[in-house]
C-alpha cells in the first residue's frame, strides 16, 4: 500500500457522509475502487469506489458512509495527515455513451465519476436523509432525480419509463429490483461486497454467476453485466 496525503475532508451536516480527497494521481476508470487504511487499526483495509479525479490537481476523491471501525479513525484525521491506499482495482463500466445512472446510498459514488467523463441520459440517486441530499447536491449533475428514504430510487426510475443502457450501484436488493423489472435495455451493476485484499487472493467476496461458477467481486468485478449475476447468491 502507498502512503498519500489528505487534501480535504467534507462532512454532511448529520456527519453520515464524508467526501475524502487525497493527493493521488493514479489513472482510474469509472467503476474502479481502491483499498483504504488509516494507521494500524483496523488491520484490514476497506474498499471504496472512486467518485472523482482531478487530473490537473493530482487528487482523487472517495464518498464514505459512517460505518465501522475505519470511520472512527477517519474522524481523527485532518488535512495533511496520511492514509494508506492501494489501487486502482477491479474493472470498470463499459465505454458506452449516454447511459442511465441509478445509484442508492454510496452507490452514487462510482456513478458521479461516470457522469464526469461523459454525457448521461439521466441520473437517479437515492439517499437516506435530507442532509445527505443537500450534501450531494453540488456533486450531482443538473437534472438529477433524488429520492429520500423511505422513497425508493428504483420506483422513481421505473416510473420514468426511460430506455437505454443502465449503470447501477447500490444495495443488492435495489439491483435485484432493476434486474427483475427493467426491460428498456442492458444493465451493468457494480456490486458492493466486503473484501480484505482487493486482488482476488483472499477469496472473501464471492458471487455466483447464473451458469453456476463463482466470481470474485474484487478481481472479476465489481462491475458485471446484470445477466451474469445469480441474484439468489445471498439468500
Amino acid at each position: 500500500m502507498t502512503d498519500v496525503v489528505v487534501r480535504q475532508m467534507s462532512f454532511s451536516t448529520d456527519r453520515s457522509l464524508l467526501l475524502l480527497t487525497v493527493d493521488w494521481r493514479a489513472a482510474a476508470r469509472p467503476g474502479q475502487f481502491a483499498m483504504l487504511k488509516v494507521g494500524d487499526w483496523p488491520v484490514v483495509p476497506r474498499p471504496f469506489s472512486i467518485c472523482a479525479q482531478d487530473r490537473e490537481a493530482g487528487t482523487t476523491s472517495f464518498l464514505i458512509r459512517r460505518r465501522g471501525l475505519l470511520w472512527d479513525q477517519l474522524l481523527r484525521l485532518q488535512p495533511g495527515a496520511t492514509v494508506q491506499i492501494k489501487g486502482p482495482l477491479g474493472n470498470g463500466f463499459p465505454e458506452l455513451p449516454a447511459p442511465l445512472l441509478v445509484g442508492g446510498g454510496c452507490g452514487v459514488a462510482p456513478l458521479l465519476f461516470v457522469a464526469a467523463t461523459r454525457p448521461v441520459a439521466g441520473f437517479y440517486a437515492g439517499v437516506a436523509s435530507a442532509a445527505e441530499q443537500a450534501f450531494l447536491a453540488p456533486l450531482l449533475p443538473a437534472g438529477t432525480v433524488v429520492t429520500v428514504k423511505p422513497q425508493f430510487v428504483t420506483d422513481a426510475f421505473l416510473a420514468s419509463r426511460s430506455a437505454g443502457p443502465v449503470f447501477a450501484c447500490g444495495p443488492s436488493s435495489m439491483l435485484r429490483v432493476l434486474a427483475n423489472r427493467y426491460r428498456g435495455g442492458p444493465i451493468w451493476v457494480s456490486l458492493e461486497e466486503r473484501m480484505a485484499c482487493g486482488e482476488g487472493l483472499c477469496k472473501g467476496c464471492p458471487v455466483r454467476r447464473r451458469e453456476g461458477s463463482v466470481a470474485l467481486v474484487c478481481s472479476d468485478g465489481p462491475v458485471f453485466p446484470e445477466g451474469e449475476v445469480s441474484w439468489t447468491w445471498q439468500d
